[in-house]
């Protein structure tokens, strides 16, 4: 009979089965992904001490060296229970890499759970619901909000890694959990590619919710009071930029400026009443990522222009290839991404020029006399 080993978590002993089974309740209540850490931490314990609550438990005692001799093999070999442990130690090396140095969840709101590869997006407008005057003992006005919905698709990724016998008997677990980790990293990339092309493009077909375009005085030339028009704008708009985005290129321009190189210090000013941080360059997160494309700097306001969708969590599957005397491990993850309101976010290109009024200038829906938020 095989033995269960457990570990302590808040007053009850668990073993890795019921560690894991609870785990993926959590992500399915949640809509989100959850790490093992994460879940450890509820109880106010982490990896490296379930590891070692684990190893005394008598876990890994047919493994030669314990904890430090795990090959995949051994791994791939330990008892019914603890083998529960298996796909968790992989996806944990995908998260570190896709957190390593993400620039998509500096830009999104929140993280919302969907059911299938599509979904209905609302577009809000309020524009007939604002205050109206009443006399007294007049009779209460009411206005009305529109409302729009918008179909918006994601997509599931894939990829894994095939292990031969050989590599599976000798290559120790640490290092195969480095390819988990850059797998992470680039799909991390990628998602952060997905993201910014979302911001600019927008999440529909048509590109009706593509982000608007500003030109600048002169072509050609990053000029401190463009940048200085696009913030003021977004700020009586109640769009405070929080994030700055642009490509390497267009970051040595901008930061090459007098005017961000010595900062006048931070400060407010006050817009229509409402008081806005003065200082651009240390108010907003600068992200350099090189899907943007050049001399274009992409302003966002992170609470109102981007929200992750997720379908399926991140996870990963396993599998015997007898026939070629492999063993495979595949990770997916079902996500995309969808916006929130279109002027949530505008680009400043300095390669085109801006007329007042006309080419280049800011839409109609971003006028100070109109408060549709479409």
């Amino acid at each position: 009979m095989t033995k269960i080993h457990t570990v302590e978590l808040g007053g009850a002993h668990k073993s890795v089965e019921d560690v894991v089974r609870d785990l993926r309740v959590q992500r399915e209540k949640q809509g989100r992904d959850v790490s093992l850490p994460s879940y450890l931490k509820g109880f106010g314990t982490d990896m490296p001490t379930f590891m070692y609550q684990l190893d005394k438990s008598g876990a890994f005692d047919d493994i030669p060296g314990g904890l430090d001799g795990l090959t995949i093999g051994k791994f791939l070999t330990l008892d019914d229970k603890t083998r529960w442990l298996v796909p968790e130690i992989f996806l944990e090396s995908i998260r570190e890499g896709i957190n390593g140095s993400p620039v998509y969840n500096q830009l999104v709101r929140t993280e919302v759970k969907i059911e299938g590869l599509n979904a209905q997006i609302p577009t809000i407008l309020p524009s007939k619901a604002k205050m109206l005057e009443t006399p007294e003992g007049g009779v209460i006005r009411t206005g009305s909000v529109s409302y729009k919905s918008r179909s918006i698709s994601i997509q599931k990724y894939t990829s894994g890694v095939e292990f031969s016998d050989e590599l599976v008997q000798y290559t120790p677990l640490d290092l195969i959990r480095i390819y988990f980790e850059d797998l992470g990293k680039m799909w991390g990339m990628q998602l952060d590619g997905n993201a910014i092309s979302v911001l600019i493009n927008g999440d529909d077909v048509g590109g009706a919710m593509s982000a608007p375009i500003i030109g600048v005085e002169t072509a050609g030339v990053l000029a401190y009071s463009d940048i200085l028009r696009v913030w003021v704008r977004l700020s009586q708009l109640d769009r405070q930029m929080t994030t700055l985005v642009m490509n390497e290129e267009t970051a040595l321009k901008f930061l090459a400026l007098d005017e961000v190189k010595k900062p006048r210090g931070a400060g407010t000013v006050t817009l229509d009443g409402r008081k806005v941080n003065f200082d651009v360059p240390t108010s907003a997160d600068i992200l350099i990522h090189y899907a943007m494309p050049d001399g274009k700097i992409l302003f966002v306001n992170k609470n109102r222009a981007l929200v992750k969708l997720n379908a399926q969590p991140l996870s990963i599957e396993g599998e015997r290839i007898v026939r070629r005397q492999m063993e495979g491990r595949y990770a997916s993850i079902t996500t995309g991404f969808a916006n929130i309101h279109r002027d949530g976010r505008a680009i400043l290109d300095f390669t085109v020029k801006r007329t007042a009024g006309g080419a280049n200038d800011f839409p109609s829906y971003m006028a100070m006399t109109i408060v549709d938020a479409p």
